[in-house]
């Protein structure tokens, strides 16, 4: 059987390291049965390649703002992170289980697509 979530996931980025690739590839795995669970994974990985990038890990809105100014994302990018609740008063942690989550496979495809937009930076 097909999952639309698992489908709508894009193909991980050839530049992810392996240790962040095979967290996403956990991500498509369960992303059909547990959204909540997926979102946790990918926040975790966009977490960990954020630190890869030369972020410190412990201020995220400090960081996204030093890879903008250092490694030229996009605004577009920090503004997708900030979507899906990366930064800003109602932030959820990485690696942390949101019920919204469950409810919005929107959020989901978007983790994928950031995770793999950042990679390319």
């Amino acid at each position: 059987m097909s999952s639309p979530l698992h489908n709508s996931a894009p193909l991980p980025n050839s530049r992810l390291p392996k240790e962040i690739k095979d967290v996403y590839e956990e991500a498509q795995n369960v992303a059909v049965y547990s959204p909540r669970s997926a979102a946790a994974l990918l926040r975790l990985a966009i977490k960990d390649l954020i630190i890869q990038m030369g972020g410190t890990g412990e201020n995220l809105d400090y960081d996204i703002a030093n890879l903008i100014v250092m490694r030229g994302i996009p605004q577009e990018i920090a503004s997708g992170l900030q979507y899906v609740k990366f930064i800003g008063q109602n932030a959820i942690e990485p690696g942390k289980i949101c019920n919204e989550d469950n409810e919005n496979s929107s959020v989901i495809v978007k983790l994928f697509s950031l995770l793999n937009l950042l990679a390319n930076y």
